[in-house]
């Protein structure tokens, strides 16, 4: 179903060639997925990363800044590209290297409109993608110098771009199984990326729609261009769209499930940024409206404002953080696992769940050579690791958790000598 003010939207767009700036839903969970709201293992922060114009009210959106979640404070900015001139440098290579010379805009140029950026909690950077660009591009946090690093060797698009706006990337999100993830406007193309030294691209194809979704389709570009996403503990994606609808993506199956639409927002509310709170809500903000923020109550799916410090809050096209929506896995959700329990796997964790603080990594059908292990928070945090020099199928490599480590939920990832990634949830009692 088109609403009304969509139309008008997208002729503003086109006008201030301000293209699509996200217009994420903030639904998510409700009944038809069942996701309950539970306290997550490690602390949520209550601020996001946002991408704004230079002032509230401003539609230049090329400057990166933290907000407060609970009352729209500006909490600091990052990057002014005004003020501040930063290095852009070869993620490969190290290199220092000419930005204006490239073919691909940098953020924070007059080309380089962006309304996609995730935040690595566990690398403690910032990913971008300018809006008409096609090269991934990052924000080392740990570092004092501010500098912005280019993937220049990968293409995010490995595709020929059609034209028009269905081939911008408008929504980004990590998941809980540490990878990146983007999506074009037309959702055909769902992008996954890795971290680290070697950062892979990928293009994992075309989103299907659930069986379940009616008339209302991922693909549409009145109903779910745009917007933002977000992701559970769970491995899945949550798509927010400038209709106000919301789809949860399951990766594995590339199925995008629609779940209905948000209530309550004013009228012509564009919904373009989304990020998960500390208490695992939704809060929007809208990239052409700088009246003020609204959180979702995703059992109902009815929005309120925040209550707001100031007057006015930076209307974002996009928001970033670490936090994830918790989707009711519990304890008894995950399977125990015992040594001898998995001779049809290829790698297999155990025990599960880990109750002496040592997890035991079984390699079956193998690949010969270095496999890296790493066991890591939800948010992506790193808390173990180890290599292990793989030679004879049934080998076992043992990791050792920290003594005080906090009860819950963890991912164990092993990146095998080709490049390939197992990855398995754990609880540590």
């Amino acid at each position: 179903m088109q609403m009304p003010y969509l139309t008008k939207y997208y002729t503003n767009l086109l006008t201030v060639k301000t293209v699509f700036m996200k217009r994420p839903i903030l639904l998510l969970s409700l009944a038809v997925s069942f996701v309950t709201i539970l306290p997550q293992a490690q602390a949520q922060k209550n601020t996001a990363f946002a991408i704004t114009g230079e002032v509230k009210g401003n539609l230049n959106w090329t400057v990166l800044r933290e907000v407060n979640l609970s009352n729209g404070s500006l909490v600091r900015n990052i990057y002014i590209p005004l003020s501040q001139k930063p290095a852009h440098v070869d993620a490969v290579t190290g290199n220092v290297i000419n930005a204006a010379a490239s073919n691909q805009p940098a953020v924070g140029s007059s080309q380089s409109l962006s309304a996609a950026s995730a935040y690595d909690a566990g690398q403690n950077r910032l990913y971008f993608i300018s809006l008409f660009g096609n090269e991934l591009q990052y924000i080392d946090l740990n570092q004092r110098e501010l500098k912005i690093f280019h993937v220049e060797n990968q293409h995010v698009k490995q595709f020929v771009s059609r034209p028009g706006e269905a081939d911008n990337i408008t929504r980004m999100a990590f998941g809980s199984d540490g990878y990146g993830y983007a999506l074009t406007n037309g959702g055909n193309h769902l992008i996954r990326f890795s971290t680290g030294k070697n950062i892979h691209i990928t293009d994992l194809g075309s989103l299907k729609d659930g069986k379940n979704n009616g008339d209302i389709s991922v693909h549409t570009q009145a109903e779910s261009w745009g917007g933002d996403m977000v992701a559970d503990d769970g491995g899945n994606l949550y798509l927010f769209t400038i209709a106000g609808h919301v789809f949860k993506i399951n990766p594995a199956n590339m199925t995008a499930d629609f779940l209905g639409t948000i209530k309550n927002l004013p009228a012509p509310y564009s919904v373009n940024a989304a990020a998960v709170d500390e208490n695992g809500q939704i809060v929007v903000s809208s990239s052409l409206d700088a009246n003020n923020y609204y959180r979702v109550d995703l059992s109902t799916l009815e929005a309120s404002a925040i209550d707001q410090k100031e007057e006015k809050v930076f209307n974002a096209s996009d928001f970033a953080n670490g936090n994830f929506i918790a989707c009711g896995i519990k304890k008894t959700d995950v399977p125990t696992i015992r040594v001898k329990e998995f001779t049809g796997k290829s790698i297999a964790v155990y025990p599960n769940p880990v109750k002496n603080k040592t997890v035991h990594v079984y390699f079956n059908n193998i690949v010969q050579g270095k496999s890296t292990i790493e066991v890591a928070e939800l948010s992506g945090k790193k808390v173990a690791g180890t290599a292990a020099y793989v030679s004879v199928k049934g080998q076992t490599q043992t990791i050792q958790l920290p003594a005080a480590i906090t009860p819950g939920m963890y991912v164990v990832r092993v990146i095998n000598a080709d490049k390939s990634v197992f990855s398995e949830n754990i609880v540590v009692e």
